[in-house]
């Protein structure tokens, strides 16, 4: 199921910098995925969501704020640091009736996560460890 990482317990959100090209996600992730026998493709997807507070208010609301996705295959076994720059995460969840549809990482309230399993194989199994935030670069490099 969802696992959920609310700002207020794991960063000071005014340390993000409100330019999305400069704001890395680091998660490590360690792969228990083969590739399915039935479709020829990997077993687990990995989505992170990104819920943006426009307002401050300390809560996301589906119809006036933004929200982005990042979706992965795990397709490897063992550990794997996955990062990646906020600026590339492309999918964005349209509110109803607002958003600014503008990334805006110092307004990120939650950063949730979930793992799918492949409905033709029904397995997916990964751990998950030192979620942080890095700037200018990943945290690798």
């Amino acid at each position: 199921g969802y696992v959920d990482y609310y700002s207020t317990y794991w960063y000071d959100q005014n340390e993000l910098v409100n330019n999305p090209s400069q704001v890395y996600f680091n998660i490590m992730i360690n792969g228990d995925s083969t590739i399915s026998q039935a479709s020829n493709v990997p077993n687990s997807l990995f989505k992170i969501e990104f819920y943006e507070d426009e307002n401050g208010d300390g809560y996301y609301d589906a119809n006036t704020e933004d929200r982005y996705d990042y979706e992965f295959d795990v397709d490897w076994n063992g550990w794997r640091m996955v990062s990646f720059c906020y600026n590339d995460v492309d999918k964005l969840v349209l509110a109803t009736s607002g958003g600014n549809a503008v990334r805006n990482p110092s307004k990120i309230s939650n950063v949730r996560t979930l793992l799918l399993a492949n409905p033709a194989s029904g397995f997916a199994k990964a751990d998950v460890d030192f979620l942080i935030w890095s700037f200018g670069s990943s945290i690798l490099n």
